[in-house]
């Protein structure tokens, strides 16, 4: 009753995958990619946030990184209109890809600001810190042998 049949009369869909040249040459042809064989699940073998939260709708990272990998070229963007935990978002980015999470849920909104770190920070901004820190250490560094082993004490 569903099949595509029922809805296209005198119409009929094949899949033929083409030949390309290369996995990312300039043939890569985004509609007729192979289709994956199944997939077993993966839960929390990788450290990233999954086990974190118990978002209700998180997806097993493993599969959705495969099907990014397989209908996708780095560097290309990725879009997940129902973002959810996030779970896209970031085996896109862990798979050197681009990423646009969008969700209505003010929770899955959270869980993405909080663990992806959508904060843009200017490479001048992070060196200044870094000098800040440095000069810190640099001023307040151990030089005896029983400066350091206070230093140790205090901090293992």
């Amino acid at each position: 009753m569903l099949s595509p049949a029922s809805f296209q009369t005198g119409k009929r869909f094949y899949y033929e995958p083409r030949e390309t040249t290369g996995l990312y040459g300039n043939q890569f042809d985004y509609v007729n990619r192979l289709l994956l064989e199944e997939i077993p699940v993966k839960k929390r073998a990788a450290k990233r946030h999954f086990g974190v939260h118990g978002y209700f709708t998180r997806q097993s990272w493993n599969i959705v990184a495969e099907y990014i990998k397989n209908y996708s070229k780095p560097g290309d963007l990725v879009l997940d209109p129902f973002g959810g935990s996030g779970v896209t978002a970031v085996e896109a980015l862990m798979n050197g890809r681009k990423a646009i999470n969008i969700d209505l849920n003010p929770m899955a909104i959270f869980l993405v600001k909080s663990l992806l770190m959508t904060t843009i920070v200017r490479q001048s901004d992070l060196a200044q810190a870094f000098e800040e820190v440095k000069g810190e250490y640099v001023k307040k560094e151990p030089k005896t042998k029983e400066e350091i082993e206070k230093a140790l004490k205090k901090y293992p």
